[in-house]
This record gives structure tokens, C-alpha cells and sequence, in this order.
């Protein structure tokens, strides 16, 4: 269901209300300044009338006094709903993205994803603290200004409704001719980000194949096209200004030729053309606040679209809430799956008929080319996504029956490129089981040879990893995304080609410390290398998206090609 941003409002609406009170309260403070002076020049020194002056001139001090110290407190309660609403859409947007499931998520590019989190959402918070005065000062000033203008003298206030729909007409032309510039603007702002993301993270393959000037040519190319519509943009913005300017001198000229021949023939007096001026000025400051609060607002209606995108995409996958629990032994059968990812046709599976069965404790491995589905298959068996034909058992149930929790403290993958996230290793491994003790910890690192790192660091498991594990090798990050896996207490682990940068030696001496420290943990070992898999006790060859052989080590090295090609080649290599 489509939702609007409004309701983000609902943890700053007291401070909101009154910023809006004392916005319009200083409003009216403001506008009858000129119509008290207009009293003291028509009244007070046309009757030389000391006493009305001083009266007056008092109230007028007290006014602009009193209007600058409201307006100082309009600004902070101002503030503070303009940045109090931004943090809340922050909140709502980043709760969103981990509600959302991996299909849902995948439908925006990480670059995008911060832009909206940062640049969109920083764009409606600055619009609010800057908008918020102006979008309620101007009409309201506005409207004051007409009535205490043609209060004083409505022949002379004509020269307003003539000029003003003139002015407002320019000024809507501008604000509808900037916002799609507004949004292309946004678009390739996306674009230049994610370029920029893409080189600094890559910048070791760049500077490996020396493509520093393709690099640029690219940059270049997509920062020009982001300048021609950001200057487009700009260009009908500046036109603001001398629209306005001239909307103002003609104002002015029409009330002192108006004004002029009213006073020849008695018919106006020289203080109310004196108020009426003034009124002129904030007339014509009003209104070129709120056209720019309306070009303003113009490239926010980019931004809300952006965010509202995110806050209004709805979860594939649809989880259960129940107790449905996995047993401490389950089995699980993979039962004619086929799978498709979303937005592709009909007959282009990434798998197609998968069959297999799983017992407790046992182990499967999966090998195959690049581009097999060996990971995808692995993210069915979480349910990352939901299987397009066929069903996934997991303890006799299928796994669309079990609540997220649930599923997910069943089966754990460990990913290729697990992230660590900053802070000590001892944070990263409690992001498994905050609540693990010491044995479970020691347990897990000796199993994920882990150990063997934190004891050579000074700080043991005190050390900081750095941002994303910046401060470990490829390898020692993933001992220690497996050993925060293991702290989980999965049933059913799967290794995503997790150890793929740890040599072949030590790789066999986890696997080793895996199957005599948790005897009865099912593994899913996904590999690109036999040797990872090669004491499994079931093992599939993967081909295409469909299962080309099944079996042990050496039954695949006599039977499957594909398995055999792999074996030899790899075998050749090790020789080499």
C-alpha cells in the first residue's frame, strides 16, 4: 500500500506546531509595522500630534522587537522538527531495507541505496528547515499584506492585483520547467555515484591492468553529462531573481504614478503610500520566497519519490509467525526445484530439476563451472528466495512453513565474501550468539583454526578488524566469519566457497576440526576445488542449472566428464 512521508512527522509534531504558531505570529508582527508608520505620518505629524507618535512609534519598536525575538524562536523549534523528521525517515528507510528479503532488495543498486539513505534524505530535511518558514510565512503574509493594503487605500491597492498574477504566473512556469531537470539531475547523480563506488573498490584491478585513462574517460563522460543538467537546472532557477526584481520596480512605479495623481486629487495620503510601499517590499519578498520554496520543493518531489520507493516496496517472500521449530537431526530433501530470478523469461531457469536428500550429520558437496547455480541453490535452501517449481524439506516440513527466525537458526551459509563489521573480533564473533560463552567461543575457533590468529595478536580477541575487516588477510576473515557461524548453532551449515582463499592444507585441517568438534552438524560445502569436497558423502556436479552427476569422489571420477575434467585438471595443476 502506497503511504505518503507525512506520518514521519508524528515524533516532532508538538515541535512542529509550534514553529508554525510563532512563524505566523512573527508574520503578523511584521506586517503591521508599515501600517502603524502609515497612522504616524497620515495622523501624528499631519496634526503635529506628539503624544500619537510617540505612542505609536512605541508600539512599532515593541513590534519589530518583539517579531525579531519570535523569530529567533520560530528558527529552533524550526530546526528541530526539520532534523528530528530526517533522522526518523533515516530509521524508517534503513528498518525497511532489513525487512526486505534478498529479491525485493535487489531491485536497487547499493550506490542508490546510500544516496537515498544520505543525499535524497538530507534534500526533505534541508527543504523542511528552509520551506518550513517560508511556506507558511509567505501565503499568510500574502494575505495580510492585500487586506491591510487595500484597508488603507483600495484604489491604490489595485496596483497589487494587477502585478500579482503576473508574477505568480512567471514564477509557476519556472517551477514547472526546473522539476523534471530536477529529477534527471538526481538520476545521474545515481549514475555518477555508483561509478565512483565501483572504481574506488576495484581500484587495485585497475591499477593491475593499467586502465587509469579509460577510467577517467569514463568519469569524465558521465560527470559532463551530470554538469549539462545540473547548469540546465540552474539556468531556469536564476531566472527567479530578475523576474521578481522587475515584478518589484513595476510595483513600485505603478503605486507612485497611482499614488501621485490620488494625492493631487485628495484621494489618498502621503503615509498611506509610504505603508504602501513597504507592503510592496514584503509583498514581493513573499513571493519570491515562496517560488523558490516551489523550485526548492520541485527537486524534493525527486527526492520523496526516491525514498518513497524504498519505504513503499513490499517483501516477496511471505514468513510465517509461528513455533515451529527444526529438531536438533534434521533431514532435508530438495524435491523437483526449478528456479527462475525475477524479470527474466519464461524458460531461462537458473535451475532446472534439482533432486536430492540430505541426513543429519552427513555431508554434500557441490561443485560445477562458473554460473552453475551452485549459489543459487544454496539461497533457495535458506530461502533467500522462494523456489519457482518443487519444494525444500527441512524436517518434514517444507521450509515456507517455518518463521524467519526460525529458518535461518537452522540453516546458516557462510558467503564467500562474508563482511566483518567494525569493532573487535570478539564483536564480530558475538554477532553469532551474543549470549556464547568462552568453551562455545574457544570451541569455534579452534574448529575454524581461528585460534591460531587471535594468538598472535597482541590484543587477542580485543583486536579490531577495522571497517570491513580492512586489518585481516582474505583468509583470516573467512576463519573468522566461519567461526561466527559456528557460534550460532546451526543445524545445517553451508559453505558458501567460504574457505576459497585459505590454502588447500589448512582448508583440510578445518574440515577435519569441523567434523570432530560438531560430529553432528549436517555441511553443505560448496567448492571450486576437489579437494574441498572430495571426502563429502554425497556430491553433485552441477551443469548449466542442472544436476549432470551425483554421487562419492571417486564414483563421479570414474562416471562424469565433467567432475573428471575437473579433477585432472586441478590434479595437473597441484603437480605443476
Amino acid at each position: 500500500m502506497k503511504k505518503g512521508l507525512f506520518k514521519y512527522f508524528k515524533v516532532v509534531w508538538k515541535e512542529g506546531i509550534l514553529a508554525i504558531f510563532f512563524i505566523l505570529f512573527e508574520t503578523v508582527l511584521e506586517t503591521l509595522v508599515p501600517f502603524m508608520a502609515s497612522r504616524v505620518v497620515d495622523v501624528g505629524i499631519a496634526n503635529n500630534d506628539l503624544p500619537y507618535i510617540y505612542k505609536w512609534g512605541a508600539l512599532m519598536v515593541c513590534s519589530a522587537f518583539l517579531a525579531f525575538f519570535i523569530g529567533i524562536i520560530s528558527v529552533r523549534y524550526v530546526a528541530r522538527t526539520g532534523q528530528g523528521f530526517g533522522a526518523e525517515l533515516r530509521r524508517a528507510q534503513f528498518a525497511k531495507l532489513q525487512s526486505l528479503d534478498q529479491e525485493a532488495r535487489d531491485k536497487f543498486a547499493v550506490s542508490s541505496l546510500i544516496t537515498r539513505l544520505t543525499n535524497d534524505t538530507y534534500t526533505i530535511q534541508n527543504a523542511i528547515i528552509i520551506g518550513m518558514r517560508g511556506i507558511f510565512r509567505a501565503p499568510f503574509m500574502i494575505t495580510m499584506v492585500l487586506m491591510l493594503s487595500f484597508n488603507m487605500n483600495s484604489k491604490v491597492a489595485i496596483v497589487f492585483a494587477l502585478t500579482l498574477p503576473v508574477i505568480a504566473f512567471a514564477m509557476l512556469v519556472i517551477v514547472f520547467r526546473v522539476r523534471p531537470l530536477y529529477e534527471r539531475m538526481q538520476r545521474n547523480f545515481d549514475e555518477l555515484n555508483r561509478t565512483l563506488q565501483e572504481n574506488f573498490q576495484a581500484i587495485r584491478v585497475v591499477k593491475a591492468y593499467v586502465t587509469e585513462e579509460q577510467e577517467e574517460a569514463k568519469f569524465k563522460a558521465i560527470n559532463k553529462m551530470y554538469r549539462k543538467v545540473a547548469s540546465n537546472a540552474f539556468m531556469t532557477v536564476s531566472l527567479n531573481s530578475p523576474i521578481m526584481q522587475l515584478g518589484l520596480y513595476s510595483t513600485i512605479i505603478g503605486l507612485l504614478l497611482v499614488g501621485g495623481n490620488l494625492i493631487n486629487t485628495g484621494e489618498a495620503k502621503i503615509g498611506e503610500i509610504q505603508g504602501l510601499l513597504t507592503f510592496v517590499l514584503q509583498l514581493l519578498n513573499a513571493m519570491l520566497m515562496l517560488a523558490q520554496i516551489l523550485i526548492m520543493f520541485g527537486r524534493t518531489s525527486a527526492s520523496k519519490s526516491r525514498i518513497s520507493e524504498v519505504l513503499n516496496t513490499d517483501t516477496s517472500l511471505e514468513y510465517l509467525i509461528n513455533d515451529l521449530s527444526v529438531k536438533a537431526k534434521p533431514s532435508l530433501i530438495v524435491k523437483d526445484v526449478s528456479f527462475k530470478y525475477p524479470g527474466t523469461s519464461d524458460d531461462n531457469y537458473a535451475l532446472k530439476n534439482i533432486n536430492f536428500t540430505l541426513k543429519a550429520g552427513e555431508t554434500l558437496g557441490i561443485i560445477g563451472q562458473t554460473g552453475s547455480g551452485k549459489s543459487t541453490l544454496v539461497h533457495l535452501l535458506a530461502r533467500l528466495y522462494d523456489v519457482t517449481d518443487g519444494e525444500i524439506i527441512l524436517d518434514d516440513h517444507n521450509v515456507k512453513d517455518y518463521s524467519a527466525d526460525n529458518l535461518l537458526d537452522a540453516i546458516n551459509i557462510v558467503f564467500q565474501n562474508n563482511m566483518l563489521f567494525s569493532g573487535t573480533i570478539r564483536d564480530n564473533l558475538l554477532w553469532g550468539n551474543k549470549d556464547a560463552s568462552d568453551e562455545e567461543i574457544n570451541r569455534a575457533l579452534e574448529a575454524s583454526l581461528s585460534d591460531e590468529i587471535v594468538n598472535k595478536l597482541a590484543n587477542g580477541l580485543n583486536s579490531e578488524v577495522g571497517q570491513a575487516g580492512s586489518l585481516l588477510s582474505g583468509g583470516q576473515k573467512q576463519r573468522i566469519a566461519l567461526a561466527r557461524a559456528l557460534l550460532k548453532r546451526p543445524k545445517i551449515l553451508v559453505l558458501d566457497d567460504s574457505l576459497s582463499a585459505i590454502d588447500t592444507i589448512n582448508e583440510g585441517k578445518i574440515r577435519t576440526k569441523l567434523r570432530k568438534l560438531y560430529p553432528e552438524l549436517t555441511l553443505i560445502i560448496v567448492a571450486q576445488r576437489v579437494s574441498a569436497i572430495k571426502d563429502a558423502d554425497h556430491i553433485l556436479v552441477l551443469h548449466e542449472g542442472e544436476i549432470h552427476g551425483a554421487g562419492t569422489h571417486n564414483s563421479l571420477v570414474e562416471n562424469d566428464e565433467i567432475y573428471h575434467d575437473i579433477y585432472t585438471t586441478q590434479l595437473k595443476g597441484a603437480k605443476a
